[in-house]
């Protein structure tokens, strides 16, 4: 075998000196003048590790601590708010993740009502309807992520009603124990997975009670009397017993504490002022004060849920802890019924971090005794958590075989680090591979995402590099990479796997039939700032295996070894040649912050990747408005890489050349890669014309030459009279918080209203890369329709979809309403609005569409098309599309709007818009009809001055 390996290897590095010298023979006349260093440089410098000082020593013994990896472990949560459309994005990712579970669940979803599928939004303080129903997340879940759906049903009753603000007399339902048994009876056995409430210990809380107990949560309904233990556990374990009977198969999840301090705490207290919902906050009131005193917080008197001060009683061995005070009933239930009406002890787990060096660190606390956690949420002190250990000692004491579960985890996304993404990647493997080591049976990350991460912040993607799989595009972030490899090669049993340094490896493993481990460097870091420290060198490790027989030692060999690192754009499979694997024993040099996983096999022989030529992505388009930098803090933000990608032991040397000049290369041409080396580009438009340029990029390695072609596109902008308001360059269909170029609406399809409440939807929202009109961008928007879909008779014949956002309102630090972004509301001193449209209606040769237009006031207008009477024969008057070609609608801002109502339609009477104002566009196709289906793309939604060179002059079509 070894001799076999060294031939492989020899060859390999005389057929790659061979290529290279003859790629920078073929290529060299067409680059430019540096390339002259680069034909010195060679790759594969393959490093002999057996006699190096190693950094740690990683022991994996296949014999110890086995026990079975839970298939459960890889669920995710979506935002109950989240559009389908990203979710149908993201979802063949999912799918290819192997996600197990999905759950639908969170703050908002205690107050989900699910005859009228409406929550209560704790953020805008209203009633909503969430965009997926309950049925049809079942029927996402199974059908096109192929996962469990984990459902949430109210711990405390309170659900949205009909009404929308606290003002409305049916705002707040009562939720009863039999209307839960009905739901869970709907639900049958397509749902075996219910979790009761959601942080119940903060629900209380309200956004002007005074600090410790502001928060936003449910407190115009929760009083903090229903906290207490007797009154909250009598109605979980109630309803855990009416989920059991209804559905035998169902597993119960509580009571989901928010985090370290409501594992053990809750605030129920005798002196809390707010004793009547809504009450007045009282904020002034002495007993807040004395609430909040510190002296006070191991005060029975006072709060007479808490246990006694943990320096003196401990944590898990006091008994009127809140997670002891769960099972210790639920078991106390049991033996007064008969049965077991909960399954799991489940709590949600998130790290707030000061610092990078610490966010690497922090998920050790889940287990390592003598780990100090330095997290924000456990205090900041250094204390000892081990949550894992603390709790399986609390099931074994209060109720045995309880299994244990986090519905929620990860890092904070609002607050803390890490602030590099790479290191939530690191975290993710490690929270999945110490969750199996410790016996975890469910777990679900938070989140998937949603196009719109940048909350009320205005800051746009703020929640990319923190939290979310992925970004506001639907495009993996690194965190997805790391949950994807663990999911698809941690499986089977987990083994014994221990680093001599935990400070700097992180080390897993399983064995099915393959023996897998999973290791990573997590890097060096600086001692004022905690940060990372770029462009350091690689730590070497020694894998050391344990447990097998001599002769299974000899015949072990590393048959597969990928790699995600810095950069990398997907999980790499790299060379499995060139690693001295004797007697179960090989050293590795790891670069930092990449996750390693070798996959070894006594069986088996090594597998090459396919390519080890790797250059993304495949082509660039700067579209309109990228010029691939941003300026950000004071900073310059370069933001259009090429990736240059190796997939050797070694590394791999490279050089890029461009042909055109308002193409620009910045920084080094040329290198040598050991992950993945980004070179990143930008354009200059100043001295190109109207229109779509192309040119291209040539990268040249040692493994090959790629070509990338690149273009970009010069349109007329604001200062050329042309403004545009959607064309979807943003990569998203939410509204973005652009100050500047390119401005975006929101686009809304009416999903989980009566109208439409249930999937199959009337309008399903695509962003398209193939369709286009020829200027414009990269993207148009693709709605399909089917106006049968309709789950109730408006539905079917006038169900709308439309635009959000023109206008954003945020509020200040002290309060007040100040607007900040409203250049899509905007259209005053333009004379029309135009857009770009293709439509193809099955069998018919036309598409006709109604489009209304709504002010801040509420005024409807409807365009009057050609001039012809405001009502024709069919009693509307609508645009004609025809099918089959892109086309130009404009509609004079000057010319006559009819008055339009809904559901009533049009009276004749006229309605003068505020174009200063805009609110909302509305399209509906074939209104009245309720058997038509087809298909439109939108695209270069602009609002253009008289004059401007960015009119067309096609004029919108009447109807005959």
């Amino acid at each position: 075998m070894f001799s076999k390996m060294n031939l492989r290897t020899s060859f390999h590095k005389g057929i790659t000196l061979f290529l290279t010298l003859f790629l920078l023979a073929v290529f060299l006349p067409f680059a430019d003048s540096e390339v002259s260093v680069y034909a010195q440089q060679q790759h594969l410098r393959y490093r002999d590790f057996k006699d190096a000082p190693v950094d740690a020593l990683l022991v994996i013994d296949v014999t110890r601590d086995r026990k079975p990896i839970s298939k459960y472990l890889y669920g995710v949560n979506i935002a109950n708010w989240c559009p389908w459309y990203y979710l149908n994005l993201c979802a063949p990712k999912l799918k290819d993740a192997k996600v197990s579970v999905v759950r639908l669940g969170a703050t908002n979803m205690e107050r989900y009502n699910y005859k009228n599928n409406r929550i209560f939004n704790v953020i805008a303080r209203e009633n909503q309807y969430i965009p997926m129903s309950w049925q049809s997340f079942i029927r996402w879940c199974r059908q096109n992520v192929k996962a469990e759906p984990l459902l949430q049903v109210s711990g405390y009753g309170h659900v949205a009603g009909n009404g929308k603000t606290i003002n409305d007399p049916d705002y707040d339902h009562v939720q009863t124990a039999d209307e839960v048994e009905h739901w869970i009876a709907r639900a049958g056995e397509r749902v075996n997975f219910w979790e009761i409430g959601n942080e119940p210990w903060i629900a209380w809380k309200r956004s002007d009670y005074p600090e410790p107990y502001h928060d936003a949560a449910h407190g115009d309904q929760v009083l903090n009397k229903d906290t207490s233990y007797d009154n909250y556990f009598e109605r979980f374990l109630f309803l855990a017993h009416r989920i059991k009977k209804t559905n035998p198969k169902a597993k119960v999840f509580g009571p989901t504490s928010a985090n370290w301090w409501l594992y053990w705490s809750n605030d129920y207290s005798l002196i809390c002022p707010v004793t009547e919902a809504n009450g007045d906050a009282k904020v002034d009131d002495q007993r807040w004060k004395t609430m909040s005193v510190v002296e006070n917080q191991w005060d029975q008197n006072i709060f007479p849920d808490r246990g006694n001060d943990p320096e003196i009683t401990g944590w898990e061995t006091d008994q009127n802890r809140v997670l002891s005070q769960y099972l210790i009933r639920a078991k106390e239930y049991e033996e007064g019924h008969g049965m077991r009406v909960v399954d799991f002890m489940d709590v949600h787990r998130y790290i707030r971090a000061p610092a990078d060096r610490d966010a690497i660190q922090e998920p050790r606390g889940l287990w390592q005794d003598g780990f100090q956690s330095w997290d924000m949420e456990t205090g900041s002190y250094g204390i000892e958590t081990k949550l894992l250990k603390r709790f399986q000692n609390m099931v074994n004491t209060y109720y045995p075989d309880t299994q244990l579960s986090f519905s929620e985890y990860d890092y904070f996304y609002w607050d803390g680090h890490p602030s590099l993404p790479q290191i939530a990647a690191v975290g993710q493997m490690d929270f999945l591979g110490f969750f199996a080591k410790m016996g975890v049976k469910m777990a679900c990350n938070w989140y998937v995402g949603e196009p719109n991460q940048s909350g009320n912040s205005g800051k746009k993607g703020v929640d990319s590099a923190g939290q979310a799989m992925f970004n506001e595009r639907g495009e993996p972030n690194p965190k997805y990479w790391a949950f994807w490899l663990m999911s698809h090669y941690f499986r089977g049993e987990v083994v014994s796997a221990e680093s001599s340094n935990w400070d700097t490896f992180s080390v897993h493993a399983c064995q099915s039939k393959d023996i897998v481990v999973f290791v990573a460097n997590k890097g060096d870091y600086a001692t004022d700032s905690g940060s990372f420290i770029p462009d350091q060198p690689p730590k070497i490790a020694q894998i050391q295996i344990r447990g097998l027989s001599d002769q299974e030692r000899q015949k072990l060999q590393i048959k597969k070894v990928l790699r995600f690192g810095i950069n990398d754009p997907q999980v790499i499979q790299m060379e499995p040649y060139g690693i001295d694997l004797r007697n179960g024993t090989f050293s590795y040099e790891f670069q930092p912050l990449a996750i390693y996983a070798f996959i070894l096999s006594k069986e088996s022989s090594p597998e090459e990747p396919g390519k080890y030529l790797q250059i993304n992505p495949k082509r660039i388009d700067f579209g309109p408005y990228e010029t691939g930098i941003i300026e950000e803090e004071g900073g310059k933000k370069y933001t259009v890489p090429i990736n240059i990608t190796n997939g050797r032991q070694g590394t791999t040397a490279w050089f890029v050349s461009k042909e055109a000049d308002w193409i620009d290369i910045v920084g080094n041409i040329q290198g040598e890669a050991k992950v993945t080396d980004r070179v990143y580009l930008t354009v200059d438009r100043t001295n190109l014309p109207y229109g779509k340029h192309r040119s291209q990029v040539a990268v040249t390695t040692s493994e090959g030459t790629v070509v990338v072609p690149v273009t970009v596109e010069v349109l007329p902008g604001e200062s050329d009279g042309v403004k545009r308001i959607c064309d979807f360059e943003t990569g998203s269909l939410a509204h973005s918080w652009n100050e500047t170029e390119p401005y975006s609406v929101g686009w809304w399809d009416g999903h989980g209203t009566p109208d439409d409440r249930n999937s199959p939807y009337i309008y399903r929202f695509f962003l398209d890369t193939r369709e286009k009109p020829d200027t414009g961008g990269r993207l148009s928007m693709r709605v399909e329709f089917c106006r049968a879909y309709g789950d109730t008779k408006n539905g079917k014949t006038s169900m709308s979809f439309g635009t959000y956002g023109h206008k954003t309102v945020i509020s200040g630090e002290n309060g007040q309403g100040s607007v900040t972004y409203d250049a899509t509301a905007n259209w005053s001193n333009y004379s029309s609005l135009q857009f770009d449209i293709k439509a193809d209606t099955k069998n018919r040769l036309v598409t006709r569409l109604l489009m209304v237009i709504t002010d801040e006031l509420g005024n409807k207008g409807k365009p009057a098309v050609g001039d012809k009477p405001w009502k024709d024969r069919k009693g509307q008057n609508l645009l004609k599309i025809t099918d089959g070609k892109w086309q130009t609608i404009r509609i004079p801002l000057d010319g006559i709007f009819y008055d339009w109502r809904y559901p009533e339609g049009q009276n004749g009477a006229k309605t003068q818009l505020d174009f200063s104002r805009i609110s909302q566009i509305e399209f509906v196709p074939w209104p009245g009809k309720v058997n038509r289906s087809g298909t439109i793309y939108f695209d270069n939604f602009c609002v253009v001055k008289a004059g401007s060179r960015g009119g067309r002059k096609q004029e919108a079509h009447l109807l005959p």
